[in-house]
């Protein structure tokens, strides 16, 4: 997925629906591989939200890496980050 977060609602739900596909039980994680979500978010698109969807992903028992930094061709000083997001620890 690609900028999914349009209002604050938004940003709550998409952390919730993410945290819900990644969390297993503790039991059938160990027994595979951690599952991951690779995401693109444009910073600065709506500034507003940016903080938020990170505050709601910890809030949820996500965390994330960040795999790597596009800019965005004609939009000076933005870029989408590429996150790898997965539960912590």
């Amino acid at each position: 997925g690609s900028d999914l977060i349009y209002t604050e609602e938004g940003v709550g739900w998409l952390a919730k629906a993410m945290a819900s596909l990644l969390n297993f039980s503790k039991e059938r994680r160990q027994q595979r591989p951690a599952s991951r979500i690779v995401y693109g978010h444009t910073h600065g698109r709506i500034p507003e939200l940016d903080q938020k969807w990170e505050q709601q992903l910890h809030a949820v028992g996500l965390t994330w890496n960040i795999l790597e930094r596009i800019p965005v061709i004609g939009w000076e000083g933005r870029s989408t980050v590429i996150m790898e997001i997965f539960c912590q620890a």
